[in-house]
């Protein structure tokens, strides 16, 4: 179809070209006015012309939403929130489905403070402007760890999936940023306060002796990044080295605390120019920085992050699931088990228990049991899917009497996989939704008949098509977020909410990786 004036606006808008340089900038008029289009003089008109593509696509979304829910589909959610530079809260707020879609839905904008009550309300208002009802429609929401979060998902309906890259991030956190020495005295401590008297304190010094201590280590690779790079003089030095060795300037970059992914970035150029940074501090005589330094300590702590690094990027893809969630952390706990060193034990403790902390047990073994037909499920497992089955599909028991199993036997072996395929046939014919019936008996009847089969029933494929809509992380609204800072700057900060909205919405639909 051709194209509209309000398309090109918001086509040029949402590559950051201001409503203000598309009102005035002679070359867009012109360029404008050759396409047979009359574009306004004042802003505000433009600005309504934005507003307006913005209403009508956002109507396709909810004709989408509306064709999936009509063909069976249901969604999960990723909910985080962001503070602008104007000092403006917003939540972001992603649906995902189960063919690994994201729609980003736009932003709902946080006035005063906001309990989890009040967060609740928020995500339902916005979520039934699309048609979508928590109920019914979502089966989970990701969100990261925050106390009002967990209160959220306590109170709510859905289940809560918590953010593991955030997991992965204090995991990291607790093992290179916090004083190994102090640690390890109180871990002392606490195991001999019962037999005080018995402990050899010079056996304890020695062995803290031959523990290297990484929060050391990262901190003289920030004292020699510092000495480097804070001086023109120094750095142009190292630089000069770097060109005759390596035919190309290696900048030397300092980590983040926020950003533990910074901590590569700063001991990869460090491991590259070790012969350039020792002939730099001898010309400058500051050899004392490297005393008790080893770059061997560096390539341990760089082996151990790897597996962490990668674990993070493949988690944060947007066709990652729970399922594929399983696998990565999986590799990625089993690689660090490979490595003989303190570093990665006390890196794979911690992760452990900061993954535990946001992993939802009950939704991870489901999705393993309809994953792999050589997991069973237990009572527990069967007793949780029952209940999501019956919110997000009614009940599926038959109301024929002669189609149920008659005195079915506890022993699989002794039970006839034709009894189970007729009972299964039988009651795909007639389907009677009743609230308050249990799914239980008849998922335990299909668990067994995909053990024996290696195919899912249509019941089961319903609620595996449903889990695959769960996302193990809050990445995607992160991603949301960061064009809303491109959007919102402090050049550009008077942007209303709706405006800013719109701005982002329009963003991801005109992206052709996510164009409805």
């Amino acid at each position: 179809p051709k194209r509209q004036l309000k398309d090109i606006i918001s086509d040029l808008a949402t590559d950051n070209i201001s409503i203000r340089a598309i009102t005035r900038n002679k070359y867009i008029r012109e360029a404008i006015t050759k396409d047979g289009f009359k574009l306004p003089a004042n802003e505000s008109d433009v600005m309504k012309l934005l507003h307006n593509d913005f209403d009508d696509k956002r109507q396709k979304l909810m004709e989408l939403f509306k064709e999936k829910l009509e063909n069976g589909s249901k969604f999960s959610m990723s909910v985080d929130e962001v503070t602008t530079v104007r000092g403006r809260r917003f939540f972001g707020i992603n649906i995902h489905d189960h063919e690994g879609k994201t729609f980003k839905t736009g932003l709902v904008r946080i006035l005063g403070s906001c309990n989890a009550e009040q967060q609740l309300e928020l995500i339902e208002n916005h979520l039934n402007t699309f048609g979508i009802f928590m109920d019914r429609h979502i089966l989970a929401s990701t969100q990261d760890g925050a106390s009002v979060n967990k209160k959220y998902i306590r109170i709510g309906i859905v289940e809560g999936q918590f953010c593991i890259n955030h997991g992965l991030h204090l995991g990291v956190c607790d093992t290179l940023y916090t004083i190994r020495a102090k640690t390890d005295q109180m871990e002392c401590e606490q195991n001999n306060e019962d037999s005080f008297d018995n402990v050899d304190f010079e056996v304890i010094n020695d062995e803290c002796d031959q523990v290297v201590d990484f929060h050391e280590t990262l901190k003289r690779c920030r004292e020699i990044t510092k000495f480097i790079k804070g001086s023109t003089v120094k750095n142009h030095v190292f630089q000069t080295k770097v060109k005759e060795n390596h035919h190309k300037e290696i900048e030397l970059h300092l980590d983040v605390k926020t950003r533990w992914n910074s901590i590569p970035s700063m001991l990869t150029p460090l491991l590259k120019t070790e012969i350039e940074i020792r002939a730099t501090l001898e010309e400058f005589k500051a050899n004392e920085l490297l005393e008790n330094f080893s770059f061997e300590s560096i390539k341990t702590l760089q082996a151990a992050l790897e597996p962490v690094k990668i674990a993070v990027e493949n988690l944060s893809k947007e066709d990652s699931t729970l399922l594929t969630a399983d696998i990565v952390l999986k590799f990625m706990f089993e690689k660090l088990s490979k490595l003989d060193s303190d570093v990665s034990k006390k890196l794979k403790e911690n992760l452990e228990r900061r993954v535990d902390e946001r992993l939802n047990c009950n939704l991870m073994s489901v999705v393993r049991c309809l994953q792999d037909p050589n997991v069973s499920p237990t009572k527990d497992v069967i007793s949780f899917a029952s209940k999501l089955m019956t919110r997000l599909f009614g009940s599926t028991e038959n109301e024929n009497p002669q189609a149920e199993l008659p005195n079915q036997p506890n022993d699989e072996e002794n039970f006839s996989l034709q009894q189970e395929l007729t009972a299964l046939l039988a009651n795909s014919q007639s389907i009677t939704p009743k609230a308050k019936q249990d799914n239980s008996k008849w998922l335990k009847t299909e668990f067994s008949l995909f053990k024996n089969t290696g195919q899912r029933t249509e019941n089961l494929q319903k609620l595996y098509n449903a889990f695959l809509t769960i996302k193990p992380t809050s990445t995607d609204v992160e991603r949301v977020f960061s064009v809303t800072n491109s959007f919102c700057t402090k050049i550009r900060s008077r942007l209303s909410d709706k405006s800013l909205n719109a701005l982002v919405f329009l963003k991801y639909y005109y992206n052709k990786n996510s164009k409805i």
